[in-house]
């Protein structure tokens, strides 16, 4: 019996599994999948927890950074959180127990996306991939996946900035200008209207004097 082309069938199904496997380290993983997030150590599943079920999430983070099996970072960095979380959470179970992972009410501008789309935004973030990029992905607009970025605390790093150079067209003609004021001058463009104005109003009060002055002496006279 030829076993060849169903094996080769089965290659593609194979690749796209391993492509969904989100390693927290070299011997433990999950995979998102039907509504539900599925961790295993080794091939052995470990937890079985619904992606909605935000409390069952938290305790999964939380046991395997005490059963010793990842890292606070690992887990951060699977799960799409960051370390200061991951930190809060084991000490609010640790005084509390399960209750002290029950979300508090939150007053702001609720989440955007779930916890599965944020570790996407995260994997991609990682990867390079613009704003852009992601929120034409996820058919969102980018302030959607700015404000997820800042919530996931991350940040794109800023290349070294350019010194600006003086615009050296401006110079020659600003110092052409000064050289052509002399000190008393007045400003150049104005100098010829000023002076024919002052001229024109002296010569109308002349005019406006020698008449009221004649009028006034004969009056005088008279």
């Amino acid at each position: 019996m030829n076993t060849n082309a169903f094996t080769q069938a089965l290659l593609p199904l194979q690749d796209r599994a391993a492509d969904d496997r989100i390693f927290l380290n070299g011997s433990v993983w999950f995979v998102d999948h039907d509504g539900l997030r599925i961790i295993f150590r080794w091939h052995e599943p470990l937890y079985r927890v619904p992606l909605a079920d935000v409390v069952h999430l938290r305790l999964v983070a939380v046991s395997l950074r005490q059963s010793q099996l990842a890292t606070q970072e690992e887990i951060c960095r699977a799960f799409g959180h960051d370390v200061s979380t991951q930190a809060r959470w084991e000490r609010q179970y640790g005084r509390d127990g399960i209750d002290g992972l029950v979300p508090k009410k939150s007053t702001g501008r609720p989440p955007e996306l779930d916890k599965s789309q944020e570790g996407m935004v995260r994997r991609w973030f990682q990867a390079g991939m613009s704003n852009r990029q992601m929120a034409k992905q996820m058919e969102i607009g980018e302030a959607s996946i700015r404000r997820t970025l800042q919530r996931l605390g991350l940040s794109r790093k800023k290349g070294p900035e350019t010194a600006l150079l003086p615009y050296q067209e401006d110079a020659p003609a600003a110092e052409a200008v000064v050289e052509s004021v002399t000190p008393g001058d007045p400003p150049a463009g104005s100098g010829g209207r000023v002076r024919g104005a002052a001229a024109g109003n002296e010569d109308h009060a002349g005019r406006s004097g020698g008449a009221g002055g004649g009028g006034e002496l004969g009056s005088r006279s008279g």
